[in-house]
């Protein structure tokens, strides 16, 4: 059972042009900013589209398994299960009769339907909880419900759009734990719309890239989020990304993404390909690899690879500590604890020295 889709979609002045499979088992996430065409991918697949008027128009491909879900298949035959961040559960119906209304619509009497609400509410682990309305669940619990009750409709694939975007940091973790083993246990295709590149790190084998309707890289996770091939790309992954060619040394001698750099020319050593002399090809590390260090006790000099000295020029606020840019390289990211930015002397107009490991660092030959 694999989910394979090709198609353009129109919704408005708004088009998407996309390419993707998911196979049976599979989670592929799907990355992008707001506006990029994520839910509208899945509301094509799931056939809102095609029956959402005239200023919407799928065409192309979509087929699950032997089906082909064409225009003349509606949502509610596409058996596509699908979960958002709003749970739109029925207010005046108990967990377990939301849970039970998908197999009742499909005519299933409704002791079978009730037994069937009553183990994915199990699974879930809302046993107790069958006799509630929305009203009296948490949002973590609502959510539970709507997953239930989208794979009591077995579906042959599952949908997710944003489904952890409106949970609390610690029901958003128990929530991608309950997929993660949904994912091993149902064996569906499905398909995770999210903005948070962590989704797609704990629950997803590869990953696409959507920019303004189109794909802009696609792949193993692993190789989306770790080596990006554009700074767009590297931005949502929220990992640096300079590019330029190899010294004699093989070293790369970069500049950046594209940004103007007013300093000294850094120079880059890592895993990954080996450049010869002039080949290009890029560097990708994460802002929290940086390692920070105080002008009297640097590391080495600009000349030493992966090390260079910087003015402090903005600093801004993360959850327990600091990202901070410098002068002479303001493209470059740099994030740290507030103990470690306390101890390095971290304060605008601040000289320090930065310095990266090399196997943080990865290299890539440019194609």
């Amino acid at each position: 059972m694999m989910l394979d889709v090709d198609i353009r979609a129109r919704v408005g002045s708004f088009t998407l042009e996309a390419a993707i499979t998911a196979a049976q088992g599979e989670v592929l996430a799907v990355l992008g900013p707001n506006g990029s065409g994520k839910s509208t991918l899945l509301g094509a697949i799931a056939g809102h589209l095609d029956h959402a008027g005239r200023h919407s128009e799928v065409t192309g491909r979509i087929t699950l398994g032997e089906r082909v879900l064409d225009q003349s298949v509606p949502p509610e035959r596409r058996r596509i299960g699908l979960l958002g961040q709003h749970t739109t559960l029925f207010p005046h119906l108990s967990a377990l009769d939301n849970v039970a209304f998908g197999p009742r619509a499909q005519r299933v009497n409704r002791d079978q339907a009730a037994e069937i609400a009553r183990r994915h509410l199990s699974d879930v682990g809302l046993s107790d909880l069958a006799d509630r309305r929305p009203a009296q669940l948490s949002g973590g619990q609502r959510q539970r419900v709507a997953l239930a009750r989208a794979l009591a409709a077995a579906p042959d694939a599952l949908l997710l759009d944003e489904p952890f975007a409106a949970l609390d940091v610690q029901t958003s973790a128990q929530a991608r734990r309950l997929v993660s083993e949904l994912r091993d246990r149902i064996s569906v295709p499905m398909v995770l719309v999210t903005h948070d590149p962590m989704d797609a790190v704990m629950l997803a084998s590869r990953t696409v890239v959507l920019h303004e309707g189109r794909i802009v890289q696609q792949g193993s996770t692993r190789e989306v989020l770790g080596h990006p091939n554009s700074p767009f790309v590297a931005a949502i992954a929220g990992v640096n990304l300079v590019s330029g060619h190899a010294g004699p040394d093989g070293a790369l001698q970069a500049t950046g993404n594209g940004a103007s750099t007013v300093g000294p020319l850094t120079r880059w050593v890592g895993r990954g390909d080996r450049l010869g002399a002039g080949q290009t090809g890029t560097a990708v590390f994460s802002p929290s690899a940086v390692r920070i260090h105080a002008a009297s006790e640097a590391p080495g000099s600009d000349a030493v690879p992966n090390t260079w000295t910087g003015t402090v020029a903005h600093l801004e606020a993360t959850p327990g500590g600091v990202r901070l840019f410098t002068a002479e390289h303001p493209e470059i990211a740099v994030e740290c604890s507030s103990m470690t930015a306390v101890e390095a002397g971290v304060r605008p107009d601040a000289v320090l020295v930065f310095s990266i490991l090399e196997h943080d660092v990865s290299v890539r030959r440019s194609p």
